[in-house]
Order: C-alpha cells, then structure tokens, then sequence
C-alpha cells in the first residue's frame, strides 16, 4: 500500500491488542525465548500492554507498528504480578516477573525512553520505523521532555543503523556476559536523541 496510507494515532486500540502482541514477539521474542515460547507469549503480553503508553501505525486499519514510550514514571509493557500468575501458575510466574521486572528500565529525569519500536515483518523497509520514530520525538517535545533514549543489542545492526540515521547518538555500551546464549545478545548500546531544541 502507498506510504500515504499510514496513518500515526497515540494510543493501542484494544482491538489491536492480540496483533499488537504478534508484532512485538516477532521483534523481541529472541530476548524472551528462555522464558516463554510464542504461545504464551501472546496470552502475556496483552495482559501487560497501557495502550496509553504507545504510538501505532495503522494502514487501512490494520496495526502495522508500534513504538512503545515509558514516560511519568510507567511504561508500555507493564510489570503486572497477576498476569504473570494468571499465565504461568504461582511458580512459573514468579520467576518469569522477576526476570521482566529485572530487565525493566527507566529513563533519567527530563528524558523519554523508546521502550520498543516493532514493525511488522512483512512491513520493514517502508519508512514506518522512521515514522514513528520522528512521532515519538515529537510526542517527547511537546511534553517537555529534553531528549528520547533508547537501548539496541548488538545483534541488531539494522535498527542501530536505522537509530542513527535519525539523529540518535551512542551514550554507552554495556557488556553482559553470558546473555549471548541466554537472549542471544552479547551487548547494547544506550542511544539518545536531544529534542528539545529540534
């Protein structure tokens, strides 16, 4: 379809929740593949989302991207115990939390972090990430903030490529040994953007 279809709305429509669950796997699911497999990953996620914490591209009513803003002290993907338990069972949801909630982020003061930017895959390569990214910085000026932070693993190449083509600048790259073979990544990077004077 023609670029100029896409249309950008703040806010997951719950309607969109399941595909929006289906695209955020097909993104992230690597990092996730110790901890649950596609399957659960989709009855999860759903129960984690704020729709109000999102940015989505839609073409003809379809979702098509999501870029996901941790903002005001909460984040997309939420750290929710009951949806954890609900899925897994006592047991298998405690630890699965603990390692989300270890993983979790949070921006410095005055900044806005990208939390996640996920494209559909047959939809990669048609500008929409650049898209959403500029929306993203948008949304982060106009609310004040300073700058967009974000974070990329090593084994992403094309999404650092893409970051830095629009403006992000490395801030510091963290080695985590053994995650490699863990969430098939040896490293990432820490990127930011200043917006407030763009």
């Amino acid at each position: 379809m023609p670029a100029d279809s896409i249309v950008l709305q703040h806010g997951l429509p719950e309607a969109h929740f399941a595909r929006a669950a289906a695209i955020y796997y097909a993104a992230f699911g690597r990092k996730y593949r110790l901890l649950f497999d596609e399957a659960q990953a989709l009855v999860l996620f759903p129960r984690l989302f704020d729709p109000s914490h999102a940015i989505v591209a839609l073409d003809g009513g379809q979702l098509i991207g999501i870029a996901g803003l941790h903002y005001e002290g909460s984040g997309f993907v939420c750290w929710r115990w009951p949806a954890y338990r609900e899925t897994f069972g006592l047991i298998g949801g405690a630890h699965r939390a603990l390692w989300m909630r270890l993983d979790s982020e949070h921006p410095p003061a005055g900044e806005l972090l990208l939390e996640a930017l996920a494209v559909d895959p047959a939809r990669r390569g048609q500008g929409i990430g650049s898209r959403l990214l500029a929306e993203t910085c948008a949304f982060a000026r106009a609310r004040g903030y300073r700058a967009v932070r974000l974070s990329v693993v090593d084994t992403n190449p094309r999404a650092r490529a893409l970051y830095e083509r629009e403006g992000f600048q490395p801030v510091r790259t963290i080695h985590v040994p053994g995650m490699q073979w863990a969430a098939g990544f040896g490293a990432f990077t820490k990127m930011r953007k200043p917006v407030d004077d763009a």
